[in-house]
């Protein structure tokens, strides 16, 4: 079983090559997605480190599965945006 925050670590890494491919108006890499959403479901099963949000990050998680599907760049933007906000409000709450 990981720890909590190895996990976030790596998903760390993996967000900021997402947020570097797409401010050179790049896809991202698939794998490096891909990598990111299965860390993703995996953080919103440990309990007691922001709960309430789960359920939004975790349909802002298969919003941005659906827009790299079908390689919509400008969706793609869009939804990392609001992951970024997401992450800051919760990270506010709980840092």
């Amino acid at each position: 079983c990981e720890s909590y925050s190895k996990l976030k670590k790596r998903m760390q890494v993996y967000f900021k090559a997402i947020r570097e491919s797409l401010s050179k108006a790049e896809m991202p890499s698939r794998e490096i997605v891909s990598v990111f959403l299965s860390d993703s479901e995996k953080m919103v099963s440990y309990r007691g480190y922001g709960d309430e949000f789960y359920p939004a990050y975790a349909l802002l998680c298969d919003r941005l599965r659906t827009a790299c599907d079908s390689e919509n760049l400008a969706q793609v933007a869009a939804v990392v945006e609001e992951l970024s906000q997401a992450k800051k409000s919760c990270h506010d709450r709980y840092k």
